[in-house]
């Protein structure tokens, strides 16, 4: 179930009938004052229409107990409900003589905040047919007034115009208020996101200075010991993961480097799937990795553009792959490289997109998957998905993953623009 305050049409359900308590109240006060508190002579239209909405509540109490899906067509159905019921007790206390005929106003006004366009334009439509009938069909009590029909015709007039601002303008500043609010969760979601990646970015500087010397003192004793036991075949084995150790330190140090001096690299769309592949294949030999090349690469003239925290960016996503395939068997994944054309609106060439397709991870959490927050995982899924998507933002990349319909299947969806070389070298 998702909770009250995320879902817009449980709340607005809500409201709705807090206003019907509210509406009934005040039908029955001004009944009461109409007729002089002479309940019995209440006509049988009254009776029904207080019995309808009577019903309507409870009916509309059990849909919000019940926890159900609330669309936006039972919203409308709703407020169809109630213009019926405003308009048959308008018609039986004066019709279009009462004062409080523009009630009806109040339906258009909810399905203006509440319902997308074409919900609003079916409640005004009925909204202006209901006004419309008690206009031009007086009730029985009323043919004596038939000469001021012109009058009646210009407060019909007067509440199609008010009816026409009220739905629309209230619709277009709900809109751009529902956009507001949207805009800025993101930038909350976008202010925590970095503060998260500032909070790892400054314990991974500390964390690489704090390694610094100790790696390069295992490295002496490493080598020390090499020439004093040549024949030991452990202190052998320590070489390759001390020289990777020392390898990620520099790559780290140079990153900082590279994006301190904002040095730009140019990669061809083939060039980086290769790259990734065989970085792949050194650091993952147990996974079988397969590269799928569509037509539309061979035909690409625009390359991506970005500093050197991209390929550690990619990587991550590549290890995250290796890790969630190693539990089944055999250990696959499949990278399918393409070439997108461009948009009209977009300002460049194209997108290089890289989808990696391998077996999902058990029990892997949604958060993980979209990788817009950090959340805790024992494989390193949060983290890496986080600082990845982190990253192709900042280069104007997207980021977008998608599991199969029998959940076995993850896809993780990468794409980058592209630019064209000519534009590279203008702005040389």
């Amino acid at each position: 179930m998702i909770p009250e305050q995320l879902n817009p049409a449980h709340r607005h359900w809500h409201r709705l009938t807090q206003l019907r308590w509210l509406l009934i109240v005040v039908e029955v006060v001004l009944l009461l004052v109409w007729s002089n508190a002479a309940i019995a002579t209440w006509p049988v239209v009254i009776w029904l229409a207080l019995a309808g909405q009577l019903g309507q509540q409870a009916s509309a109490l059990l849909v919000y107990r019940s926890s159900s899906p609330i669309k936006p067509l039972a919203l409308s159905s709703q407020l169809l409900l109630d213009v019926l019921w405003l308009s048959c007790l308008l018609y039986a206390t004066g019709g279009a003589t009462n004062a409080y005929v523009s009630g009806l106003l109040l339906p258009v006004a909810l399905a203006g905040v509440m319902l997308p366009v074409w919900g609003t334009v079916v409640v005004l439509s009925a909204a202006i047919a209901s006004y419309s009938s008690m206009v031009f069909w007086l009730p029985q009590q009323m043919h004596h007034i038939h000469d001021m029909q012109g009058h009646f015709v210009g407060m019909w007039i007067n509440f199609l115009l008010s009816a026409l601002v009220v739905a629309f303008v209230v619709a277009a500043i709900a809109r751009e208020l529902r956009q507001r609010d949207a805009q800025l969760a993101q930038q909350q979601l976008m202010a925590m996101r970095q503060q998260q990646l500032l909070a790892m970015g400054t314990g991974a500087a500390q964390t690489a200075h704090d390694m610094a010397t100790p790696i390069a003192t295992l490295s002496l004793l490493q080598e020390e010991l090499a020439d004093q036991y040549p024949d030991n075949a452990d202190i052998e084995a320590l070489q390759a993961p001390l020289q990777r150790c020392q390898h990620s330190l520099a790559e780290l140090r140079q990153l900082a480097v590279d994006i301190r001096q904002q040095r730009w690299q140019r990669w061809q769309a083939t060039e980086l799937a290769s790259i990734l592949l065989e970085r792949s294949r050194l650091m993952w030999p147990q996974v079988a990795w397969q590269l799928q090349l569509e037509s539309s690469t061979n035909d690409s003239e625009g390359e991506v553009e970005a500093d050197s925290s991209l390929l550690p960016a990619l990587t991550n996503l590549m290890q995250n792959a290796a890790q969630a395939s190693e539990s089944s068997e055999p250990a696959q994944v499949t990278l399918k490289l393409a070439v997108l054309s461009a948009n009209a609106t977009d300002e460049h060439c194209g997108w290089w997109q890289l989808a990696i397709s391998n077996r999902c991870p058990p029990e892997l959490d949604v958060a993980q998957l979209i990788g817009e927050q950090l959340v805790w995982s024992e494989s390193g899924f949060g983290m890496a998905m986080l600082l990845s998507r982190s990253v192709l933002e900042r280069f104007g990349g997207r980021l977008a993953v998608q599991q199969s319909e029998d959940k076995q299947r993850i896809t993780v969806t990468i794409e980058l623009p592209l630019h064209r070389s000519s534009d590279h070298d203008r702005s040389n």
